[in-house]
Formats: C-alpha cells, sequence, structure tokens
C-alpha cells in the first residue's frame, strides 16, 4: 500500500500492470489433471482479445507456474505481482502447456 500512497503523491494517479486473463487456482484435483508436482500455479480460463496476454500468446489452458523466475503460489499471488508492475513492463512467465514447459519473456 506504500507504494500506492507514493505514487499518489508523486503523479496524482496510480498505474497498474494488467495482463488480461481470468484464471482459476491449481487445485489437487487439476494438478493431478495437468501432471504437477504439486497444487501451486493459476490456470487461465479466458484470455482477453487484445490484451497483454493475447499479444504474448496465452491460451486458455495454460497453468502459469512462475513469474520473473519466483513460483507463482496462486491466481491471488499473480494477480498482486502483475499489478504491482508498471504498465507495459516485460515479464517472464513460466508456462506449462500440453504438459511442457514453455518459458516465455
Amino acid at each position: 500500500m506504500r507504494s500506492t500512497a507514493e505514487a499518489l503523491i508523486k503523479d496524482g494517479a496510480v498505474h497498474h500492470g494488467y495482463l488480461g486473463i481470468s484464471m482459476n487456482d491449481v487445485t489437487p484435483d487439476n494438478a493431478e489433471f495437468f501432471q504437477l508436482p504439486d497444487a501451486t500455479g493459476a490456470v487461465v480460463s479466458q484470455v482477453t482479445p487484445d490484451s497483454p496476454a493475447s499479444h504474448a500468446g496465452l491460451k486458455s489452458g495454460d497453468v502459469l507456474r512462475e513469474i520473473d523466475g519466483r513460483k507463482i503460489v496462486n491466481g491471488s499471488a499473480l494477480q498482486v505481482a502483475v499489478s504491482q508492475m508498471a504498465p507495459g513492463a516485460t515479464i517472464g512467465l513460466g508456462i506449462l502447456r500440453d504438459g511442457k514447459l514453455k518459458p516465455s519473456r
């Protein structure tokens, strides 16, 4: 929250990064389905057209496991991490698609 207050004081506005996806947490059941070692990460359920996520090639069904090399615990943690970034910032995502880890930047 401190960064929000500092941004308001400095710029008079707060701008957040965003991916443009709807997501669900990885659960024990879908972790087994995706053959994951644990129930962490976020499953992309929908990608907003013409969003940063769509331009990066994210697809429904992708499992997001890492952001900039850090493990994603759940969808909420991913949302917080992305929102703390400046709009237009480039991030690296660890994406599991079709059973294979596909690093993206």
